[in-house]
């Protein structure tokens, strides 16, 4: 079976307390280092990621998590196919709307991995079946993100409502004239969009000690690639474990869990998938 991993977070975003809002810095000019590490079921997939970041507080003196800031970092992060840095640009101008830039370069391994693979068509079949068959045919290439992820998040009550909106522009080095993209699950050509949004509603369920707490709640998700015209819907439950504020020498260590079905999908529709995600920071 192909080794993928389809996009959720990592650029959403990742399936964790802190992924679902902006992590907790406690002074102005903090440095922190992020570890990842997520898999995935149907597309299959294991990505470990590790980046950096320095954020700015803008305007308050004791600024908390939810205070607009500014933050620059570098992200670096790799699978069994493919491997990326990324330069990642966010502002929280206002607690209900956070921002996010980010310009990814990707570096596809090819042979045996699956990527980076070229399909005659948009509408040609791209499933696992068809990856598997095609194996060894995967070309090194390089491919180029650019991603803008508006993120808006309005509490009413104890729900928080939550809608992700992800806009990318893609372009990659291979043969084409159409390129399966791992991440995304889905077939662009060359200078190819991709459209993106998610509405999610989170209640927390349990608040333990040293701020740990439980989130919980449904979420749909509908996403078109630009050339192919493909549409993907997908909807489930998510799950966030904030373990605690601080454990040892780690910082907001938390769980993440995605479930749902593929709704509308060319290779998957009516098949069910999850998400499983580690994550925590360290201050520098």
């Amino acid at each position: 079976m192909g080794t993928r991993i389809g996009w959720l977070w990592v650029t959403t975003v990742l399936t964790t307390a802190c992924w679902i809002s902006p992590s907790v810095v406690e002074a102005a000019g903090q440095s922190t280092i992020e570890a990842d590490v997520i898999g995935a079921l149907n597309p299959d997939g294991l990505m470990v990621r590790v980046s950096g970041s320095r954020r700015w507080a803008l305007g308050d003196e004791q600024p908390g998590p939810l205070s607009p800031y500014v933050q620059g970092g570098l992200m670096l992060a790799a699978t069994p196919a493919y491997a990326k840095a990324a330069l990642q640009l966010e502002w929280l101008p206002h607690p209900a709307l956070q921002l996010i830039a980010e310009s990814t370069l990707y570096r596809y391994f090819g042979g045996e991995t699956g990527a980076l693979l070229s399909f005659p068509s948009g509408d040609a079949p791209f499933g696992d079946r068809e990856v598997d068959a095609r194996r060894g045919e995967a070309e090194s290439a390089w491919g180029v993100r650019l991603l803008l992820k508006p993120v808006l998040r309005v509490p009413l009550g104890p729900v928080l409502l939550r809608n992700v909106t992800r806009f990318a522009w893609l372009s990659f080095s291979g043969s084409g004239p159409y390129y399966l993209e791992w991440e995304y699950d889905t077939l662009f050509k060359d200078g190819d969009w991709y459209l993106a949004d998610m509405i999610q509603a989170l209640v927390t369920v349990w608040h333990g000690g040293k701020a740990a707490e439980l989130l919980v709640g449904p979420f749909y998700e509908i996403a078109r690639a630009g050339a192919a015209g493909i549409v993907q819907q997908r909807a489930g439950l998510i799950a966030a474990w904030t373990v605690a504020d601080k454990y040892g020498p780690l910082r907001r260590p938390g769980f993440g869990l995605e479930a749902g079905f593929h709704l509308r999908d060319p290779n998957r529709q009516g098949e069910p998938y999850i998400l499983l995600g580690i994550e925590t920071y360290f201050d520098l």
